[in-house]
């Protein structure tokens, strides 16, 4: 009897460990969101650029851009989640030190490739 209490348990610990773990997977999925955007390169000064992501009418500013997505007017798919973070966003100035523009919401991507 004692061996089959204790198998149960084991059975009842493993399926209630799996349901915890699955739910937490699902949620972590839900944080992430697909969209088509475009990627903006704005120059701050002589030699320095930043790389924006544009969502529609909104403007991101990319945690984790890779070095082959910095390219000015390029088109991609991907998915990200928006962190709870804001990046400042430079222009230039006439002496050539950037001036603070505005801020933008920053992006973590997870996933990127060309439209």
């Amino acid at each position: 009897m004692t061996h089959l209490f204790s198998r149960t348990v084991m059975y009842t610990l493993v399926f209630i460990i799996g349901v915890i773990v699955n739910s937490g997977c699902a949620t972590a999925q839900k944080n992430y969101k697909m969209s088509d955007a475009e990627i903006k390169m704005i120059v701050i000064s002589r030699g320095s650029y930043q790389y924006l992501v544009r969502i529609g009418e909104t403007t991101y500013f990319p945690k984790n851009l890779s070095e082959e997505f910095k390219q000015d007017g390029l088109k991609v798919h991907l998915t990200y989640k928006v962190l709870e973070l804001k990046e400042k966003v430079y222009k230039p100035s006439p002496t050539d030190v950037p001036e603070v523009d505005y801020e933008v919401n920053v992006i973590e991507i997870k996933e990127m490739k060309l439209k």
